[in-house]
């Protein structure tokens, strides 16, 4: 690979825009081509000589390092059979899309394509995010760093050992933000019901769960258990409303339950019939 990639990015949703801010805000000496079909929309990007843009990947001008493909799960098996022909054997693929495994990609351009298959969850869209990655044994240690560069500016960033443990971090970090959302209404509106206005509810509920987890990021050696412990006096309120959460186990059966009904659903999508 040279020292200045091509890297093509196809797709300009958020996660497509998160990762071009996170490239204009970097050093990297890398060239970013973006393919898009709605370049009219994109004018107020900033574009330099390490910059273009194109409506098709035939289109770009050299050669392809790194193909990113930013794309919902849908339309994917069509757009590889688009661009297979314009992609090098030796050129990496980077999957965002949930549910694509390796295997997938492997039979449309190749059982020795380089392939990375990464899972970003929607807060990366404010570099506040979670991303996942798991590499074939085609990927170069230059593409696992090209990568790195280009994905931990979404937030925190990590490699995994297993394909699998992608579906686990779908289930858990995926989807996490939808369970959390949940939560936060469950507390503002219980709030609510007993008597607080509502945009203090929503307030406080959301500055407890921000405040909550930075703590036990600041705090990262003590474990959760202790941290809950931390909280609690005995006889106390806390102690008051952890008994009810915590009777017969029901509040963890409930969580176990939900991630392995995601993770059930994440395994699912990415073994389709192909």
């Amino acid at each position: 690979m040279s020292l200045s990639p091509h890297i093509c990015l196809i797709g300009f949703g958020n996660m497509g825009k998160a990762i071009f801010d996170g490239f204009q805000k970097s050093n990297s000496k890398a060239k970013i081509s973006i393919v898009s079909p709605n370049i009219a929309a994109e004018n107020h990007l900033g574009f330099s000589d390490k910059i273009q843009r194109v409506t098709h990947i035939k289109d770009l001008i050299g050669r392809i390092d790194l193909c990113l493909l930013a794309v919902k799960p849908q339309i994917m098996r069509e757009l590889c059979l688009q661009i297979k022909d314009h992609v090098s054997n030796d050129a990496l693929i980077l999957s965002l899309a949930a549910g694509c495994s390796i295997s997938f990609f492997q039979k449309i351009f190749g059982q020795k394509q380089p392939i990375i298959r990464a899972m970003p969850n929607t807060p990366c869209a404010i570099q506040k995010g979670v991303v996942v990655a798991r590499q074939n044994e085609f990927v170069s240690k230059q593409q696992e760093d090209l990568t790195k560069s280009l994905l931990s500016p979404l937030g925190y960033f990590t490699w995994v050992d297993k394909e699998d443990h992608i579906n686990i971090a779908t289930a858990l970090s995926g989807s996490g933000p939808a369970f959390v959302f949940l939560f936060l209404q469950a507390l503002s509106d219980a709030a609510i019901e007993l008597g607080l206005q509502e945009d203090i509810a929503k307030d406080l509920a959301l500055e407890t769960v921000v405040g909550s987890s930075s703590l036990a990021k600041h705090l990262q050696d003590v474990d959760f258990e202790q941290l809950r412990q931390n909280v609690t006096s005995k006889n106390g309120t806390t102690q008051a409303g952890l008994n009810v959460l915590m009777q017969n186990d029901q509040f963890k059966d409930l969580i176990h339950k939900t991630l392995q009904s995601a993770y059930d659903r994440a395994c699912e999508l990415s073994h389709p019939d192909e």
